[in-house]
């Protein structure tokens, strides 16, 4: 099997999640709440996506990196990192996985999967720290090779490249071709922001469809687009929290687009684990806190409007905590 159909067949099993509306928890006003389920992705979150992109990015359009010859880097807060191990395996590349040490066992399991190279920061650094260790294992391999040497660590850097744009814009154009079939449309996308690809992504093919409204939201514990929003830097005040992959601090990531924000909400934990149970007792969905996150926003917001539909991702599965 030459490349391009490697990369064909390995496409057929990521996408065309389920997009469904939720049936059994109450929601005011006679509004809707549809769910797409990224979590069916075959490493267990939407990243399967992004990755898939930009590996066949990097190698049958740019040809930057070699299957058997290119070690693949990337840091992560969990589900990237498994992804990127996935798809990196599937398609012959040794890889590398940056994580703080601070996540649950369960993630760096996943990972594991795929891998065994994963390095872990100190407890509480985050992504900041990650970012660190990541720059210290690139100098010292780097240090070792030419520029020319085929055998560099290469980092895929999923945060600040627009393909991983891209990769969700597809995620929206499901929706789109799922909605259109029932003449619905989506008023209000809810979007967790970590690195702003999903929210960009998603909601850029949304707007234009339907004009919808992008509410953004973060934990309450690093409420970080909430504040650049408001034009404040609150940064020294956070404190860890577990909605993992949002509420990251210290970073520029170019997808954040503030203008673009329509609205921002921030979560307190009890208000997700509400949802989460919610989630699991009523619609028998066991997804990740970050997914409960998004209907607890979304079941605020329902108590605001009447007759809209309103869509949230389920990211991830529970399995990731």
């Amino acid at each position: 099997m030459n490349r391009l159909q490697l990369y064909n067949e390995l496409h057929k099993k990521i996408g065309n999640t389920n997009l469904l509306p939720l049936r059994n928890i109450p929601i005011e006003n006679n509004n809707t709440i549809y769910c797409k389920y990224e979590f069916e992705n075959p490493s267990g979150s939407h990243y399967d996506r992004v990755y898939y992109r930009l590996y066949r990015y990097y190698e049958i359009e740019k040809q930057r990196i070699q299957p058997g010859i290119t070690p693949i880097i990337e840091n992560t807060s969990g589900c990237a990192g498994t992804a990127c191990a996935y798809i990196g395996k599937e398609l012959g590349y040794e890889t590398h996985i940056v994580a703080p040490g601070n996540l649950p066992k369960n993630r760096f399991s996943n990972i594991l999967k795929y891998t065994p190279n994963l390095y872990c920061t100190h407890d509480a650094e985050y992504v900041l720290g990650t970012q660190k260790l990541l720059k210290e294992i690139l100098y010292k391999d780097h240090n070792k090779k030419s520029k020319d040497d085929p055998t560099r660590l290469f980092c895929l850097n999923h945060s600040q490249i627009v393909e991983s744009v891209f990769a969700m814009e597809d995620c929206g154009k499901e929706i789109i071709s799922d909605l259109s079939k029932k003449d619905k449309g989506i008023d209000y996308f809810v979007s967790a922001v970590g690195n702003g690809t999903s929210m960009l992504g998603v909601g850029n093919i949304l707007r234009k469809k339907w004009r919808s409204q992008i509410v953004a939201f973060d934990p309450v514990e690093a409420p970080v687009v909430h504040h650049l929003k408001e034009g404040v830097n609150k940064f020294k005040e956070y404190e860890e929290h577990e909605l993992y992959g949002i509420g990251a601090w210290g970073i520029q990531f170019p997808f954040i687009n503030l203008d673009y924000i329509d609205e921002t909400y921030t979560v307190a934990p009890r208000d997700w684990e509400h949802a989460l149970r919610l989630l699991i007792e009523k619609e028998g969905l066991f997804v990740g806190h970050t997914s409960a996150a998004s209907l607890a926003v979304a079941l605020k917001i329902a108590k605001t409007v009447k007759n809209i539909n309103i869509l949230i991702l389920l990211y991830d599965s529970i399995k990731n905590y």
